[in-house]
């Protein structure tokens, strides 16, 4: 622990020397004053709420941060905040972590719910890793992230948080046009045209990858209506994205990523992914407190599984469409409470199909046939009813309260033969195929979640004390996409209870905030030694997590985030031969640190950012470990006019050789996707 402090408290050191070159420079922009800054947050109840009323620990990301990143990958923006570790792998392709392990496996994504403007991107039982690279993210007016179990207001899916991309296209911003360069060939080309009433934006992007035979091409457009009707006021919103990928694989070795020549080649130049998605939203507020919000939703994706013997192809597909009803009721100006209706339905596809005989062994040849392994259809249909409550105990104090009751039910049709035989009906060698397919079924999932919290609330204070459950239904993934002897996954949904605890103050030119939290996770979906996916897994999380943000002289800002957690194995359902109970979960970092020093003057804004992550271990026995990195970037802006802007940015400043994700297989032992060298990025800029 002497060894974390003291590498974060160098980190605070850099950021406040750099800070004090600026001393004696006059102070520009007013508006940075800590006690200026205004904060609301939708999320939490799907109404705009102050963030010191709310009994959540939520991050916030303005359009200026977003835009100050040159964001090209969320990660970039969600990892500067405390209790957030987003791994980005090849691409656009990501793994997510808040107050969480970076969490693996087929329906692990299912522990996080990605929304847009509040409807979640996927329904449910449907969820992908990288779904969020189906959210116009690049030009959102804010990202909201979400830490701890699902409120009252959204079910399964935010076990460990959520993440809120807002307004895609934005009436209320300038309009603008701005191109971005970089190396390795990326390009960015993005815009926003809007009035009082419309907006349309898009972002076409275009990357040759640093390693070879990995470049992206992407595309995505929103368009945002907002008009009023006989007292109804409405928000139509329509998102489009299309992805073209090609994809680079794990390096092998101890420490491989560290041989820069290594880092640069891609062991699998024949995988791919293609992804598209369309959605569209309409919200109806009523000046009675209804407010009801259609939706309807699509997405197409293929890529080649390149991480498994055989390479089979993968074929996914949903159209989906729902409505979330709510009433907010205003019952005295002590009391309020929130009734709401959500349905959803949905039309799930996946097929996986191998073209050509699996190279290997003898027992890798016998079990993993061509054809197809699976083919089947899932209709999925979520009904939840809530009811939220808000009472102001005095001027200070209030208590929230409520609860949640969801029924999530699947019908599956499997559309092959069913068992460990091949597409014929052919049995393989070894004791049977790889791959098993259940019969037909029905199953359903209805599980209650309540939370209540205290709230305390004054000029510059603010604090709560929370208690939770959170819950995620098992995806379809892994109830219907069975391995070996297993022919019924019979698993319970994830539960979480626990507790949050969060204080914050602003005085003078300085804001901070405390929070701690403790989570027992149980129902555990994993796939074990056998093969077999089970419910029966225990997990322990709890950590405490520091912000800061403070102005050292009228043009110089420092902030600073320091999160420490321990997540632990409390029980070991035949994951390990070994007693793992105790152990950190892999890749679990203990201390993760993030510090920048801005300067502000008239016309320049320059920063310099600096991100620590501890070392974490690979493996559930914690024998295998990745020795964490700290890296710095350097941003900048330069206000050629008031219409025109520059913006140069230089990632990895310090030319670092480190891993954006570390993992062990047995197989491989230690695998790693190497981060980017120094890369510099330059954008311009033009407001209309």
């Amino acid at each position: 622990m002497t060894k974390h402090l003291k590498t974060f408290s160098l980190l605070v050191s850099s950021a406040l020397i750099y800070a004090s070159v600026f001393c004696n420079l006059a102070f520009s922009k007013e508006s940075n004053k800590a006690e200026d800054i205004e904060k609301i947050v939708v999320t939490n109840s799907r109404y705009a709420t102050e963030l010191g009323a709310i009994s959540r620990s939520i991050n916030i990301y303005d359009a200026t941060l977003i835009e100050q990143v040159q964001v090209d990958h969320i990660q970039q923006v969600l990892n500067q905040q405390a209790g957030v570790f987003i791994n980005r792998n090849s691409g656009q392709e990501m793994l997510l972590a808040i107050r969480s392990p970076v969490l693996t496996g087929a329906g692990a994504c299912g522990s996080f719910l990605t929304m847009e403007n509040g409807v979640p991107l996927r329904p449910t039982g449907f969820c992908n890793v990288n779904e969020l690279f189906e959210s116009h993210y690049e030009l959102a007016e804010r990202i909201e992230v979400i830490k701890g179990p699902s409120s009252v207001f959204y079910g399964s899916g935010g076990l460990h948080g959520g993440i809120n991309i807002i307004n895609t296209a934005a009436q209320s911003r300038s309009p603008f046009i701005k191109g971005t360069v970089g190396q390795w060939g990326y390009q960015q080309l993005s815009f926003l045209a809007n009035n009082d009433l419309n907006a349309l934006s898009a972002s076409i992007s275009h990357d040759g990858g640093y390693r070879d035979e990995s470049g992206f091409e992407q595309q995505k457009i929103s368009f945002s209506n907002l008009t009023e009707y006989q007292g109804v006021d409405i928000q139509s919103t329509i998102t489009a994205t299309n992805l073209n990928q090609e994809t680079a694989g794990y390096i092998v070795g101890k420490n491989s990523y560290k041989d820069r020549e290594l880092s640069k080649s891609n062991p699998n130049p024949e995988a791919y992914r293609d992804a598209k998605a369309f959605r569209i939203s309409q919200r109806y507020d009523f000046n009675n407190g209804l407010m009801i919000t259609p939706f309807a939703r699509y997405s197409d994706m293929e890529f080649l599984q390149h991480f498994v013997p055989g390479k089979p192809v993968e074929k996914n597909q949903h159209y989906s469409f729902g409505v979330q009803n709510q009433y907010h009721w205003i019952y005295s100006s002590n009391l309020s409470v929130d009734v709401g209706l959500d349905i959803e339905f949905a039309n799930i596809s996946l097929l996986e199909e191998q073209d050509k005989p699996t190279e290997g062994s003898a027992f890798l040849m016998a079990t993993i046939p061509e054809g197809k392994h699976y083919d089947y259809q899932v209709d999925a249909l979520t009904v939840a009813g809530f009811v939220g409550a808000n009472y102001a105990l005095n001027d200070k104090f209030s208590v929230t309260g409520g609860v949640r009751l969801e029924r999530i039910d699947y019908d599956y049709t499997n559309k092959m033969n069913a068992g460990r035989v091949d597409e014929d009906g052919n049995e393989c060698g070894f004791g049977g195929c790889r791959f098993s397919r259940p019969e037909n079924s029905d199953d359903n999932f209805t599980i209650a979640s309540p939370k209540i919290g205290l709230v305390y609330q004054e000029q510059n204070s603010a604090g709560f004390i929370n208690v939770s459950h959170g819950f995620r239904a098992p995806q379809t993934t892994e109830l219907y996409r069975l391995q070996r002897e297993q022919q019924v996954s019979d698993l319970a949904p994830e539960e979480m209870v626990g507790i949050d605890a969060s204080w914050s103050q602003t005085h003078d030119q300085m804001t901070y905030s405390i929070q701690a939290y403790w989570y027992e996770k149980s129902n555990v979906i994993l796939r074990d030694n056998d093969y077999f996916y089970v419910s029966d897994g225990e997990t322990e999380h709890k950590g405490l997590e520091l912000s800061l943000s403070s102005l050292i002289t009228n043009n110089v800002r420092v902030d600073a985030n320091l999160a420490y957690a321990r997540h632990i194995y409390a029980n070991n359902p035949n994951l390990s031969v070994e007693n793992i109970v105790g152990n950190d979960i892999s890749n679990a970092p203990n201390l993760i640190g993030n510090a920048a020093a801005i300067y502000q003057t008239e016309g320049l804004e320059l920063s310099i950012n600096a991100q620590y992550i501890d070392d974490y271990y690979l493996n559930p026995e914690n024998t295998s470990t990745y020795e964490g990195h700290t890296v710095f970037h350097l941003r900048s802006k330069i206000e050629a006019s008031p219409n025109l802007s520059l913006f140069i940015n230089i990632d990895n400043l310090f030319d670092k050789k480190y891993a954006e994700r570390a993992n062990y297989s047995s197989f491989t032992g230690e695998r790693y996707f190497p981060g980017l060298p120094r890369n510099i990025k330059a954008s311009v800029k033009y407001e209309f």
